[in-house]
């Protein structure tokens, strides 16, 4: 189960920009996303707080999962961690108006120190060729949060500068700069996976039973009749892989004793 839980997860990642209550702009907070003013935003932000409260947050077993009312903002899950601290949701931008997304296919993880405070963080760089894009997503979000989204949760925040530059740190929380580090690195590893090279669905197959009916220990237990049912029984209930061969095997028992 833990096997298909990994497998069925997308291994890639984006960056999204949160939508806080609008703002008046400034150099530092040149771009203010929602479109509205403040009443609009707080009466939009209770609603899908409603919405996304019914659906369970989208999880696993929510009775359905959360669709944002609009196309371009809604909410996303927070991933628990430190970095999040008590936020089980955040709005964040679902489509950019210029069009503009970034994740793993503009976008490298690696491992450096907060230029600013010299914390551990978790460093994004372009890719080759990717620069242009990276700085027009970076230039349409300049001065908002940005937050690391894959597998569908929101996983850490990072304050773009109002006039941001090529890349972006997400500084990282631990009890020691030791520990710190070794949660950037992970966070990196996982992010470096990538996604599958082509649409992927994972699935639990039943076993299939690799004992013929006709093989000889199966016919001596259709001629030991009904004592045999018992253990047969057992053989099902303990893997249902038997299953079918149990059938089988039962209706043979029968058409022995008809006979």
């Amino acid at each position: 189960e833990r096997l298909v839980a990994e497998l069925a997860r997308s291994g890639g990642f984006g960056l999204r920009a949160e939508v806080p209550v609008p703002f008046a702009t400034t150099p530092e907070r040149p771009v203010s996303p929602w479109p509205g003013d403040a009443a609009s935003y707080a009466a939009w932000l209770a609603a899908e707080q409603t919405l996304f409260a019914a659906a369970g947050s989208g999880g696993a077993g929510a009775p359905a999962a959360y669709v944002p009312s609009r196309a371009d903002v809604g909410l996303v899950a927070v991933s628990p961690g430190p970095e999040a601290g008590s936020l089980t949701s955040v709005a964040l931008r679902l489509s950019a108006a210029e069009g503009l997304e970034v994740g793993e296919d503009d976008l490298s993880p690696g491992l450096r120190d907060d230029p600013v405070y010299g914390t551990p963080a978790l460093y994004l760089v372009p890719k080759v060729d990717r620069e242009a894009r990276v700085r027009a997503f970076f230039a349409a979000n300049a001065g908002l949060t940005l937050w690391l989204v894959a597998d569908g949760q929101a996983l850490l925040p990072a304050r773009l500068p109002g006039k941001p530059g090529l890349a972006i740190t997400f500084p990282m929380h631990g009890g020691t700069p030791s520990e710190a580090r070794q949660r950037a690195a992970a966070f990196a590893e996982r992010l470096a996976l990538g996604r599958h090279p082509s649409p992927v669905k994972v699935e639990l197959l039943s076993r299939p039973s690799v004992i013929d009916p006709g093989d000889a220990v199966c016919r001596a237990l259709v001629r030991t009749g009904p004592a045999a049912e018992p253990f047969l029984e057992a053989l099902a209930a303990k893997d249902p892989a038997f299953a079918p061969l149990v059938e089988q095997l039962r209706d043979g028992i029968l058409k022995t004793r008809t006979e």
